[in-house]
């Protein structure tokens, strides 16, 4: 295909789009791809292997598509340099958030839609190096936000979850510099 040609392309966003087997090999040409995305699109986890060449891929959003815990630990294993990953509206589920540590770079990570729980949100704590992070659209309560104590959050969104604004206003006490995008009420 003509896209595995365009050798200085740097975004790419095929959200929504029909991609075959084939047009992931002719992706995974562009070396100087920076930014991906497959958002709403039949991406499997097989074909996540056919991205380990783009070295220079910084942001990936696969929110959408049929990626499991298994395409995680793939994708870790082949990009472990991402900044930025948005995994919502996927089949990855709190026990392939363990893998999440194996992106020794990210800042930025979309989690919206796992059907996570307040505990799972612990490991997503430990990710010292994330500035930027969407729970929402999961069943957390308000102990969710005791589990992210340790992070230096620039941004957090909670928008469709139970963690009310009370536990929103004593979580920004330490972070009075942190965004929190959550419901209005």
């Amino acid at each position: 295909p003509l896209l595995g040609q365009i050798k200085n392309l740097r975004h790419l966003d095929l959200s929504s789009t029909v991609i075959a087997d084939g047009d992931l090999g002719a992706i995974a040409r562009l070396e100087s791809l920076q930014v991906l995305s497959f958002c709403d699109c039949r991406v499997s986890d097989q074909n996540i292997e056919k991205l380990a060449g783009l070295k220079n891929l910084r942001e990936l959003y696969l929110a959408g598509t049929d990626l499991t815990n298994a395409g995680l630990i793939r994708l870790a294993a082949a990009l472990p340099n991402l900044q930025q990953l948005d995994i919502s509206h996927t089949s990855v589920n709190s026990a392939g958030l363990s893998v999440l540590a194996r992106f020794g770079e990210i800042t930025h990570l979309a989690v919206g839609k796992l059907n996570l729980q307040d505990n799972d949100i612990r490991l997503i704590g430990t990710l010292e190096t994330i500035t930027h992070l969407d729970i929402g659209d999961n069943p957390l309560g308000n102990a969710a936000l005791k589990h992210l104590g340790s992070l230096d959050l620039a941004q957090l969104g909670v928008t469709g979850t139970g963690i009310t604004e009370a536990a929103v206003l004593d979580f920004l006490e330490d972070r009075p510099d942190c965004e929190v995008l959550m419901d209005e009420n």
